[in-house]
């Protein structure tokens, strides 16, 4: 299951799904949309990922109905599937709680280069922002 999150062609609006062959379903319309008012879809892939379990068999219930449903007909035309060339990747996780990085000490003949690893650094976190980009 590949999750993302994404906003389509000209709208504004931060939306999150999974992609499916050459399709990308967002799964909160889709769940509004195929009745599982039972099981509430989180609006965004923080909270999905909070969710649990529940959230993940509804996801896949729907990626199988998706597909259920596409076979039947070639001309089907749901409004919670977008082609993925006509979506934006975003960062996974628009608001992450935590963004966890990887330091490195360079040696050169036993000595630290400490110029250089700040310089590495500075980089490294200052970059981090762009590094979350989906795609």
């Amino acid at each position: 299951m590949r999750l993302m999150s994404f906003v389509y062609a000209a709208e504004s609006t931060s939306r999150f799904g999974v992609i499916v062959d050459d399709s990308v379903i967002d799964l909160v319309e889709a769940a509004r949309e195929l009745a599982y008012p039972e099981r509430s879809m989180p609006s965004n892939l923080t909270a999905f990922a909070a969710a649990g379990e529940s959230v993940l068999a509804t996801a896949t219930e729907i990626m199988d109905r998706f597909r259920e449903l596409s076979d039947d007909s070639s001309q089907v035309n749901f409004s919670w599937v977008y082609p993925v060339s006509g979506v934006r990747f975003l960062p996974p996780l628009l608001n992450p709680p935590k963004v966890i990085a990887v330091g490195l000490v360079l040696t050169v003949g036993g000595h630290w280069m400490l110029g250089q690893l700040i310089a590495f650094t500075n980089e490294l976190f200052n970059s981090i922002p762009s590094l979350l980009a989906g795609g």
